[in-house]
């Protein structure tokens, strides 16, 4: 019998071993500070991030459990997630020269959430923050 495994054998392995790898992979990891937890919460490593340096410093996280997410250095040792969604329509805010703009219709957000310009009529929702000892976990 010949011990030689085909090219399509071989690539089958290859790829149900890298499905493997994946499936069993940890959590995972982005921009070398941010941990996405398994319940979907995420971990930021405050020292990672210069925006995070001094109060009034907003970064943005991504999704924390499908929700695009800010956070905001808010003082020495306190900070606050931000749902990024605008609350006129849904629409996910950028952060542009300091504040949280809706590019659909130009709702404008300050960095604690409250609303600067409408149409938007209240402001963004709060994400749940926790800080624990060097890290913040939102989610």
């Amino acid at each position: 019998m010949d011990n030689q495994i085909s090219r399509r054998g071989f690539i089958c392995a290859g790829l149900a071993t890298a499905a493997g790898v994946a499936i069993s992979a940890p959590p995972a990891e982005a921009a070398g500070g941010i941990i996405i937890l398994r319940d979907g919460r995420v971990e930021v490593e405050i020292s990672k991030f210069k925006a995070l340096a001094k109060i009034g410093g907003a970064l943005l996280v991504g999704n924390v459990n499908n929700i695009p997410t800010a956070l905001v250095r808010t003082g020495k040792n306190s900070y606050q997630g931000l749902d990024l969604r605008c609350t006129h329509q849904g629409v996910t805010s950028k952060l542009i020269s300091g504040s949280f703009k809706c590019p659909a219709h130009g709702s404008e957000f300050t960095k604690t959430g409250a609303v600067k310009i409408g149409p938007a009529q209240v402001g963004l929702n709060k994400i749940n923050t926790e800080v624990a000892g060097k890290t913040v976990i939102l989610g």
